[in-house]
């Protein structure tokens, strides 16, 4: 899908240009972002929930909704949140090297906080900072700087310290998609070690859990450093295409203390309609 991407910077400087994201991009953003203590089966029913959901929606340049569904406000405005919440995810790790986006609310557990307060949508961490950003997604064909303004302040909310906030805006979703990713100026503060260890290891334990407790067939993987499984073994006769999981070696080993192998992972750049593997170390494959 292409969409309009306006971007601005920390020095507010704004950059447009046109970008394009693959369908097993999209859903492994939409299935993975802010996702922590999932525990199987839910990881593997909200890929595959999300997988054939969004699948009838997906067109060239916008979503297209069937027309129950987009004279419904209460559900039209559900999939624009989770629309608007995979496109901040998937840019995140565009622009500033995001390796994992945290619900904000399971850090703030993490550091024994009360889930009280306004507070942003995701807690990221690119392996040298963390940061915050709030997600939204509209129907609307524009957005003004003075909304904009307030989804800035929103993504600067909440208690914990971070070294810049992203207020992330996809809309005018189903007639021509754009997003406005704006970077207030950056705090400089110290990069939290132990709550990105904690919450990595939370969310590595999850996929381990899937793969060990539905003992998923591990086939074989075009990616030397990755172990592929398939998703739907049982449904194969059924339904041709192979659904995997592509899982770095190291995550399976568990050997995620370290960073070296995590910063050997470009940013998701592919744009492969077949599959696709993000900066986190997990990646997913559709090949007929």
């Amino acid at each position: 899908m292409i969409f309009e991407l306006e971007h601005k910077d920390d020095h507010g400087v704004i950059k447009y240009s046109t970008e394009q994201i693959s369908f097993p991009a999209f859903v492994k953003h939409l299935t993975f972002a802010g996702t922590g203590k999932y525990r199987p089966p839910t990881l593997a029913f909200r890929y595959l929930g999300f997988l054939f959901g969004y699948f009838p929606y997906w067109g060239i340049t916008h979503f297209v909704l069937p027309q129950f569904i987009f004279n419904d406000p209460t559900e039209k405005g559900a999939i624009s949140k989770q629309i608007g919440r995979t496109f901040s995810d998937y840019l995140s790790k565009r622009i500033y090297r995001s390796k994992f986006s945290y619900s904000y609310e399971d850090a703030m557990i993490q550091k024994g906080l009360p889930i009280t307060g306004h507070r942003p949508d995701f807690y990221c961490d690119n392996l040298k900072h963390q940061f915050a950003i709030e997600a939204k997604g509209f129907s609307a064909s524009s957005i003004s700087a003075n909304e904009m303004h307030n989804h800035k302040k929103q993504s600067q909310s909440g208690p914990i310290p971070v070294s810049f906030s992203i207020a992330s805006v996809a809309y005018d979703l189903y007639k021509n998609l754009k997003v406005k990713f704006h970077d207030p100026v950056n705090d400089n503060v110290p990069y939290d070690r132990e709550i990105s260890f904690q919450l990595r290891s939370s969310y590595f334990n999850s996929v381990i859990d899937l793969v060990e407790q539905y003992r998923f067939p591990q086939t074989q993987s075009n990616f030397p450093d990755f172990v592929s499984y398939n998703f739907m073994p049982f449904f194969q006769p059924f339904f041709p295409p192979r659904l995997k999981l592509l899982v770095h070696r190291a995550i399976i080993q568990r050997n995620w203390e370290s960073n070296d192998w995590l910063e050997t992972i470009e940013r998701p750049q592919e744009r492969n309609e077949n599959y696709y593997i993000d900066s986190d170390g997990i990646g997913l494959s559709v090949i007929d």
